[in-house]
């Protein structure tokens, strides 16, 4: 069975973005010549959809949704921390392993999985996770390893 993990965005238009979640900001119109950033408001899912190697859907095996209090792009906070630094528990990224377990244990003989990702996955911590799972993964890399 094929694991295919992604996340999606729902966007929401909203007088006070900090009442619902802040997804990212994106540049406005311009006005004066200039363009001022503007905020984007929503909610994150990310969720594993279980398909058979025909393309059959078969259901969810796991999903995950988030808010952030506040957008910061990975340059802002390239210059504020050493992203190595901070363990993958306290990173966004985790939601890929969680839902490698979750999916895992919800299905049963890891054996036959194979989680999909992209390269949003491509994550040391995630192969880790997969081979102490028994199971099987498929990463689009964003380096070579």
């Amino acid at each position: 069975l094929l694991v295919l993990q992604d996340t999606t965005e729902f966007s929401y238009k909203r007088a006070h973005p900090e009442q619902i979640g802040t997804l990212t900001t994106i540049p406005g119109r311009k006005t004066d010549g200039r363009r001022p950033m503007h905020t984007l408001c929503g909610l994150l899912m990310h969720s594993s959809l279980v398909v058979t190697p025909e393309g059959l859907p078969l259901g969810l095996a796991a999903i995950r949704f988030w808010t952030r209090s506040k957008f910061r792009g990975v340059t802002a906070l390239k210059r504020r921390i050493n992203p190595t630094r901070v363990p993958i528990e306290h990173k966004e990224s985790v939601r890929w392993l969680e839902n490698l377990r979750d999916a895992t244990a919800l299905l049963g003989d890891p054996a036959r999985l194979v989680h999909v990702g992209d390269r949003e996955n491509d994550i040391y911590e995630f192969f880790c996770a997969a081979r102490s799972a028994g199971t099987h993964f498929l990463v689009r890399t964003c380096v070579d390893r």
